[in-house]
């Protein structure tokens, strides 16, 4: 009994011991090395094939502002509008010409989008349905025009000035015409009355964009979002030079249809099936921290179309921060807050711990912005740089910013474009009063993302935004006329995300849920059979003891009831 009496509870504390040792010291070690191995950019790897194309698409969804009473907001009355939605493209995303710098370091790449409507996810939606929104070409290019005629005046006949001097008979003409009244005298008479040409670019919107009586137009999300809407069809005289001004422009949204006869305008269009410039990457090799962080966007560090700080120097609006949302680092913890840097919006996003989640059986952290996301903008926040003032008449305060929950992209986009959260969530009360059918919600509108902790994988997310531009009045435009109060108008809003399918769950379950399960099994087995050993053998020991004293006699002399006899000698 002795033998196992010492056996025992050493044999119990050795089991114990060894499933602490394995669950602190050797398991957590291990499993981190394995998921280091396994999401390090590395070549001849899954990681890499599944960075270089993502193994399922992304749900690009669309929802699309139904403007209910055109007319009546041309006569100046309240706008209405109803949301429209989804409609669902599948977004594929594909890197190519893929460099690994010498230290493997860093890679740099382009990335195209494919985009593909998805009439399962849309139904009862469909590409063809008849929709009634802004026109945003329209309202684009007079507001161009009414901020910037001057310098655009000056552009074209400054061009005219060099043609005539290229062209030898012509110059022979003008040389004669400069001994009345110099060519360049005349010119800058044009460009000291750019005001009156307003009237003139008046009369010539129906032979720019078709014969309309207003700024609303009726098209199919096929045409408005990726295929294009015409105009400036076979334009001629005073027409066909603002065309000319338009193409030049080179607007990413305005592009010379395929017939090659007139010009179009899509949301999207220009984002299918190209790029939108170099990317620059930290592959995480030598700091996992910075795994897949966006270094540099074609091939710079910074963004120009934010303004620097006061000394010239680099601005916070202007440095680029985080991944491209389709992966962060992993180990991650509740408070390690991350950013996101979208190209659609020229800047950085920055996400805040919220909540543990569960998807699919998965335990993730969800991150999201915070409601104040476009919102402190402005000199007291240290933001002005946010502030580009571009947009002629705009809602602004006295700093020159747009009211809080708005941003200005015209530097961003080329166009005056403002983007906010869907349904002006968050975003100053004045902005969603003069405009009927909004129903913001944090649920529904607020960007997020899951994250799976250990290797920073996404296993749901949505990155959402919308697009706005100001309507009001612009002098001599006889459509603007009743427009007399400005106001932010809502033209579509989208939610570009993901949700892992069920290959893909099962594939982090397998190759990490399931492993760290039996792991674990593995280390509490270990100390509980241990711990159960120790307890048992000392259990056993002490029963061991008590019987032993209770069975263990002695001897005892035997009494007699009445006299006791005493043994005689002999």
């Amino acid at each position: 009994m002795s033998k196992w009496i010492l056996i025992g509870p050493l044999v119990g504390v050795v089991c114990v011991a060894l499933g602490l040792i394995l669950g602190y010291a050797v398991f957590p070690p291990m499993v981190k090395q394995k998921i280091i191995e396994s999401v390090e950019l590395n070549k001849d790897t899954e990681q890499y094939e599944r960075w270089k194309e993502l193994p399922l698409p992304l749900d690009f969804k669309v929802y699309l502002f139904n403007v209910t009473n055109p007319a009546e907001i041309q006569m100046g009355e309240q706008p209405k509008v109803e949301e429209i939605g989804p409609f669902v493209y599948s977004q594929y995303r594909k890197k190519y010409n893929i460099r690994f710098s010498r230290d493997k370091e860093r890679a740099s790449y382009y990335q195209q989008m494919r985009f593909e409507f998805n009439a399962e996810k849309s139904y009862p939606l469909t590409e063809d349905d008849k929709v009634v929104v802004l026109n945003v070409q329209l309202n684009s290019i007079l507001q161009i025009i009414d901020k910037d005629f001057k310098q655009i005046v000056t552009n074209m006949t400054r061009g005219i000035e060099k043609q005539i001097d290229k062209t030898p008979v012509i110059n022979v003409v003008k040389r004669m015409l400069d001994r009345y009244t110099p060519l360049q005298s005349i010119l800058q008479l044009v460009e000291s009355e750019t005001p009156s040409f307003m009237p003139l670019i008046n009369g010539e919107i129906g032979r720019v964009f078709g014969p309309t009586t207003s700024f609303f137009m009726e098209t199919t999300p096929r045409q408005f979002l990726f295929e294009g809407v015409e105009f400036c069809k076979n334009p001629i005289g005073f027409a066909g030079t603002i065309c000319d001004l338009i193409e030049k422009r080179n607007s990413t949204t305005i592009t010379r249809s395929s017939f090659g006869n007139s010009l179009s305008f899509s949301m999207f269009g220009h984002k299918n099936r190209t790029h939108d410039g170099l990317y620059e990457i930290n592959t995480g090799i030598r700091r996992l921290d910075k795994l897949l962080k966006i270094e540099k966007w074609r091939n710079a560090r910074t963004l120009s179309m934010w303004k620097s700080d006061k000394h010239g120097a680099p601005s916070t609006c202007q440095y680029i921060n985080g991944t491209d949302a389709t992966a962060a680092a992993p180990f991650r913890k509740e408070n390690d807050n991350f950013y996101i840097f979208s190209s659609d919006i020229c800047r950085s996003v920055q996400l805040f711990y919220d909540n543990k989640i569960k998807y699919e059986g998965i335990e993730g952290y969800r991150y999201s912005t915070r409601d104040n996301f476009l919102s402190e903008v402005g000199p007291q926040y240290g933001t002005e740089c946010f502030c580009v003032n571009k947009i002629k008449n705009a809602l602004t305060n006295d700093d020159g910013c747009l009211y809080p929950g708005a941003i200005d992209l015209t530097e961003c986009l080329d166009a005056p474009v403002v983007v906010t959260m869907p349904h002006f969530l968050d975003a100053d009360e004045r902005y969603g009063l003069l405009i009927d059918g909004l129903n913001p919600s944090h649920d529904k509108h607020k960007i997020f993302i899951d994250i799976e902790p250990y290797t920073g994988a996404p296993l749901r997310g949505g990155k959402k935004v919308q697009f706005n531009m100001f309507l009001r009045k612009i002098d001599s435009i006889t459509l603007t006329d009743k427009f007399n109060i400005p106001r932010l108008f809502p033209v579509v809003w989208v939610d570009e995300g993901l949700e892992l399918n069920e290959q893909m769950t099962n594939m982090i379950k397998n190759d990490l849920i399931n492993v760290l399960t039996i792991l674990d099994v593995v280390q509490w087995t270990l100390v509980g059979v241990g711990a159960a050993i120790a307890v048992c053998t000392l259990i056993w020991f002490v029963f061991a003891m008590k019987k032993k004293t209770v069975t263990k006699t002695t001897s005892v002399e035997p009494i007699y009831e009445g006299k006791t006899e005493v043994p005689q000698s002999s």
